[in-house]
């Protein structure tokens, strides 16, 4: 069951929120990945975030994206995403004192892979969601639009559509492993 939360902007979602997928999956298939680590790209706001004292070492996550080989978890996981088309997934992963700043995501690889399917829609087509592979601990936290997340269970998915806000903290001592799934509405 898929619901949402209007913004009052016509057909404009904040957040969509799917109910918990029943966890199916061993953690330790995930941590073995050959992680990238990476930070937000392209945008201003990383830059304004150093010149008033963060630190670049700490706005970095780990990733791990398709097409590398996925646990086989990914695709029961993707079953889940079924009224979305071209559905591709991620491995996100924050270590303890990492986080993002407060960004928009401007997909740039995603529209050039998608580009046929998203033709003249734009960025508003197209829906991000976050599942959740542990129990959350104290201190890990996930901002969206004007909400702050925390307390998740396994299984949990919170998602938005297009650009809005949305950022991650790691303030916790311990990982925290998600699989991103990015995907367009028909």
């Amino acid at each position: 069951m898929l619901w949402c939360i209007k913004t009052g902007k016509a057909n404009k979602m904040t957040m969509r929120l799917h109910s918990n997928i029943t966890p199916d999956w061993n953690i330790d298939d995930y941590k073995s990945l050959s992680f990238k680590r990476d930070t937000v790209k392209g945008q201003t706001t990383v830059q304004e975030y150093f010149r008033v004292g963060h630190k670049p070492g700490q706005m970095t996550m780990l990733n791990y994206f398709e097409p590398n080989p996925m646990p086989s978890s990914v695709d029961y996981v993707k079953t889940f995403f079924s009224d979305l088309v071209n559905v591709t997934a991620a491995i996100n992963v924050f270590e303890p004192g990492h986080y993002l700043p407060l960004h928009r995501d401007n997909y740039r690889k995603y529209q050039s892979v998608a580009k046929d399917i998203l033709k003249d829609r734009g960025i508003d087509a197209i829906y991000r969601y976050v599942v959740m592979l542990e129990d959350s601990v104290p201190g890990q936290m996930m901002h969206i639009g004007s909400t702050i997340h925390h307390s998740w269970t396994a299984g949990e998915v919170f998602g938005w559509a297009g650009d809005e806000l949305h950022t991650f903290y790691n303030m916790s001592l311990k990982d925290r492993y998600a699989i991103q799934i990015t995907g367009i509405q028909p």
